[in-house]
């Protein structure tokens, strides 16, 4: 789902953009920059103990549950 609106986003823009002989070069970049900033967040959100998007909070709930249930 998300590739396939990246590829509309995409085709809407070079569509958009056909018609000006000149290139938008602020068309361009943010939407480039759009692009990675939602890549980078997924893969963040992917590995949540090696990105940004940190769990540890999730994970000490976790813990804390093994360590109720053997006592």
């Amino acid at each position: 789902l998300l590739f396939g609106v990246a590829l509309i986003a995409a085709l809407l823009a070079g569509y958009g953009m056909a018609s000006s002989p000149k290139i938008s070069w602020l068309q361009t970049i943010l939407f480039a920059a759009a692009l990675s900033i939602t890549l980078f967040t997924i893969m963040d959100m992917e590995y949540p103990r090696l990105g940004f998007i940190r769990m540890d909070l999730a994970d000490r709930v976790l813990v804390d549950s093994l360590q109720g249930m053997r006592d």
